[in-house]
């Protein structure tokens, strides 16, 4: 009876916790921060509608890169319609909109968020840059500040702010009214302890290729089989 007693509160307090959380998940997972001038504003790749790259050139044409650079994922095509104009790439629509060619950086990171941010972070020191801003999905951004800090950006003296893009479909308050930002909301409390295992401990371990080794085909099937789960709702 003692057990089951302590079971009972045991389950209580994960689903108190889990509705806790529920509830606040969006203020969480979007830490959008006010724009501050900085040394560069980069885009993150993985946004088809080009919401990303919009905010760049309306943070760009406020002035908040003093050095006057954009830097987008060249990997990263677009659907972005104006009018009946569509373009299909991020760098188009800035030199569409008056951005010199010279301004625009577009390497060819074709990876995940952290091969994006361990980039990024090799770009900045290269150019001896200081500050940047990253723009991405609003409730994108608490994973990307994790991983730029496990990159070790303040131990390169680099200032990262985090800006969310405006995308439609996001309501840090209500986003579960939303199937698109509730699909998000769960990705990303799904991908941040997996990534702080994987960046900030497996790797920083040397456990990688004993992992790979061993455990690589569980990993792609658990992932496959979650994708499909959250796909289905």
């Amino acid at each position: 009876m003692r057990r089951l007693k302590s079971l009972l509160y045991l389950l209580s307090g994960l689903l108190f916790v889990t509705l806790l959380y529920g509830l606040n998940a969006g203020n969480i997972l979007d830490i959008t921060q006010k724009p501050q001038k900085t040394d560069a504003i980069v885009v993150l790749g993985g946004d088809w509608f080009g919401y990303r790259v919009k905010k760049a050139f309306a943070l760009y044409k406020e002035d908040f890169s003093q050095k006057k650079k954009i830097v987008v994922n060249g990997c990263q095509q677009i659907y972005l319609k104006e009018g009946v104009r569509v373009y299909r790439s991020e760098a188009s629509y800035l030199l569409a909109h008056g951005i010199p060619a010279k301004n625009i950086d577009t390497p060819n990171v074709c990876g995940n968020t952290m091969d994006e941010v361990e980039w990024i972070k090799r770009y900045m020191l290269e150019h001896k840059y200081r500050s940047l801003i990253i723009v991405t999905d609003p409730p994108h951004t608490r994973r990307v500040r994790m991983l730029t800090k496990i990159a070790g950006y303040s131990e390169n003296g680099i200032k990262a702010i985090f800006v969310g893009a405006d995308v439609p479909w996001w309501n840090r308050e209500k986003y579960y009214e939303d199937m698109q930002a509730l699909r998000y909301v769960v990705f990303e409390t799904i991908k941040i302890p997996f990534n702080y295992l994987a960046y900030a401990v497996i790797e920083k371990l040397g456990l990688r290729p004993f992992i790979s080794r061993h455990f690589q085909g569980a990993i792609w099937w658990l992932k496959e089989k979650i994708t499909n789960f959250l796909n289905a709702l």
